[in-house]
Order: C-alpha cells, then sequence, then structure tokens
C-alpha cells in the first residue's frame, strides 16, 4: 500500500509540481516504509 501511495504522490508531483504537504506525505511515507522494514527484518526480532 505504501508503494502505490507513493506512485501516486509521484505522479502528483510531476504533474502539479512540489509543495510542502506533498514533500511532508513522501517523507512519512518512506520512514513508515523504514520503519516496517525494520519491524519485519530478521535482525529486529528477539531470540
Amino acid at each position: 500500500m505504501l508503494v502505490s501511495a507513493l506512485q501516486r504522490l509521484r505522479l502528483y508531483e510531476t504533474a502539479f509540481g512540489l509543495t510542502r504537504p506533498r514533500l511532508f506525505a513522501e517523507t512519512v511515507a518512506l520512514w513508515l516504509g523504514a520503519l516496517l522494514v525494520l519491524v519485519l527484518s530478521p535482525c529486529g526480532r528477539a531470540g
């Protein structure tokens, strides 16, 4: 779902330009993606 949201956001940025709300949304989506990878990675799990 995050990948789809980022793709749509980049389409908006291409068509209408980068704005602060779009930059914030992209930053949050990337942060959530990184957090998801860390939580699901084997190194992040305890025992």
